[in-house]
């Protein structure tokens, strides 16, 4: 199944660790669910029953019995106000998350060390940090994902949204990567000035 692939993409693109991050897409046969990965879920061990049919309207599954992820109700707000939107990934990739933890002020970082960042992601949107799974995070996602395709969560990583999920990836890939470039010519310059002194 496509989604497997997805998720086992994403693991192995060193997005996500253990059991850290959820991922969900709109239903194309109704427009009225998503998909969404299970609580607890290792995304490198995806299956298909690991992928939850869920009421967008209502936050629950189709089936009672099984537990779709504790941030379903972001994850449903981001289909309630962006149409265009058919995939959500929530992922914590090191780079991204180290600034997103270490960084006072997400605005005052030039993220366009790569033309990528420009091209693909455009405008990037900031939260600070607040409870994982509860509304507050979910009201706060809701307002940030209006103008953005890429969130930064303090102390939580990244949302990701797209049209479909090569965009997804793709956008998290470079964004990763531009984190990476940044973190990395911080610490080769510090080292730089303290050998010169």
């Amino acid at each position: 199944m496509f989604q497997d692939f997805f998720c086992k993409e994403v693991a192995e693109q060193g997005l996500v660790r253990a059991s850290s991050g959820n991922y969900s897409h709109r239903s194309t046969l109704n427009e009225k669910n998503m998909f969404i990965t299970a609580t607890g879920l290792w995304f490198n061990h995806a299956r298909k029953e690991d992928i939850i049919e869920c009421d967008i309207k209502s936050r629950k599954p189709l089936n009672k019995d099984e537990h779709p992820s504790s941030e379903i109700e972001f994850h449903a707000r981001i289909y309630e106000v962006r149409n265009d939107v058919r995939v959500v990934l929530h992922c914590q990739p090191i780079h991204s998350t180290i600034i997103a933890c270490f960084y006072s002020n997400f605005e005052n970082i030039n993220f366009n060390v790569i033309p990528e960042i420009p091209c693909y992601i455009k405008h990037i949107g900031h939260i600070d940090y607040i409870k994982p799974g509860t509304l507050e995070l979910a009201e706060a996602i809701e307002n940030e994902i209006k103008n953005n395709d890429l969130i930064i969560m303090r102390n939580h990583g990244l949302v990701v949204v797209g049209k479909n999920h090569w965009e997804v990836l793709q956008r998290a890939i470079f964004f990763e990567l531009a984190c990476e470039i940044i973190v990395k010519s911080k610490s080769i310059i510090l080292s730089h000035i303290n050998e010169t002194n």
